[in-house]
């Protein structure tokens, strides 16, 4: 992970792919997967721009969306991928009322030398989301980059989107959610102290204490745990302890 004060392109110059990437779904997969395939066609370092908060979560405090997965998950995952740099813009005010053509020169420009940028058709950038696709078009040439906008990736008759993914999983349709992001949805938390039940009866749980994610609807399901690195067949219970009563 690195920052824009220490981005080392090695000489050469970058192919970008830039956007919020919640979830790192088979969309997200699609414009990372094509900058890196054309940097390495290229002869160019890949770079992953992502921003921290998520961009929403800042523009949105009072009502800021549940994500789909932790910070460090999310930096996982676009790693995963192979792709040479992963660069997190820390999102803020400054960034948020920065105009888009300074967003062009200073970032895409100055601090990562791109000659090419891979974006999907939705992103948008600069103050007020006046930078897009159209605006992008008409600057990329005389900025030195070239533009690939990379088209949605379809399941069925949808659109795959941080949306849907959210939807899936909001209603207990695992498979689904999984089908959308390329693999089992997972959750990252802090394992704290429960009642101690389960240990009384020899089969000892653990709890987990959660940021600000997705989780799946209220049901029991069949998981798996990983903890310092040591996988186990679980069972995973969402929702209420109706066999303890409200006290436990």
């Amino acid at each position: 992970m690195h920052g824009f004060t220490d981005v080392d392109l090695q000489g050469v110059g970058s192919v970008v792919a830039i956007g919020n990437f919640d979830g790192v779904h088979i969309g997200h997969q699609a414009v990372i997967g094509s900058a890196i395939q054309s940097a390495l066609e290229k002869g160019l370092m890949s770079v992953v721009c992502t921003f921290d908060p998520h961009t929403r979560v800042f523009l949105q405090p009072d009502a800021p969306p549940r994500l789909l997965e932790t910070f460090d998950q999310r930096l996982r995952a676009i790693e995963g991928l192979g792709v040479d740099i992963v660069v997190v813009i820390p999102f803020s005010k400054l960034v948020a009322e920065f105009p888009r053509a300074n967003f062009i020169n200073e970032f895409l420009g100055a601090a990562l030398g791109t000659a090419e940028l891979h974006v999907s058709a939705g992103f948008t950038f600069g103050a007020g989301g006046a930078g897009d696709v159209e605006y992008l078009k008409r600057v990329a040439p005389q900025n030195g980059f070239k533009l690939r906008v990379v088209g949605s990736v379809m399941a069925g008759s949808r659109v795959v989107s941080s949306t849907c993914v959210r939807d899936a999983v909001a209603e207990g349709r695992v498979t689904d959610a999984a089908e959308f992001l390329g693999r089992p949805f997972a959750l990252a938390g802090e394992v704290v102290a429960g009642m101690g039940r389960g240990r009384g009866l020899n089969a000892p749980t653990a709890n987990l204490k959660l940021e600000n994610t997705f989780v799946p609807g209220h049901g029991v399901y069949v998981t798996e745990a990983r903890l310092d690195g040591v996988s186990y067949k679980a069972v995973s219970n969402v929702g209420t302890r109706p066999t303890f009563g409200p006290e436990g």
